[in-house]
């Protein structure tokens, strides 16, 4: 039902206020609940995230807000990369991402990925997160 609810809203409101609100509201749900399977399952929040590339929500948000909502959304996807390990989160981001945002996001968020697998060492994984702050706060 409370998905349901979700899912008239985003439809109702085509503004950037909603855009946010819905993506940090599963960046929220998916800190504070991430042990609680009963609230926000895996599959659950797969879900969620589909239906935010499927109603285009990131494509709304006005130019003040996309800084905000991008680095949410990536966190998101990130968050559900360090959840599930990768093949069903490639989906995710093949199918959504590259149509929402722009391509080097992607790729940011696919090389998050391999720090995750422990494919880079530290020192790299420093230059991306550097790399990564710079690009939403000079770039987007």
């Amino acid at each position: 039902k409370w998905f349901e609810l979700i899912e008239k809203s985003i439809d109702e409101n085509d503004n950037a206020n909603s855009a946010y609100t819905y993506t940090a509201l599963l960046y929220h749900a998916t800190s504070i609940c991430k042990d609680h399977i009963m609230v926000f399952s895996n599959d659950y929040l797969y879900q969620f995230i589909r239906l935010l590339i499927k109603k285009n929500v990131m494509e709304r948000a006005s130019p003040i807000g996309d800084v905000e909502v991008i680095s949410d959304f990536c966190v998101c996807c990130m968050l559900l990369i360090k959840k599930w390990g990768i093949k069903k989160d490639y989906e995710i981001l093949r199918e959504g991402v590259l149509g929402i945002v722009d391509k080097r996001i992607f790729n940011l968020v696919l090389l998050y990925t391999d720090v995750k697998l422990g494919k880079i060492d530290r020192k790299m994984a420093t230059k991306w997160r550097e790399m990564f702050l710079y690009f939403l706060l000079n770039e987007i």
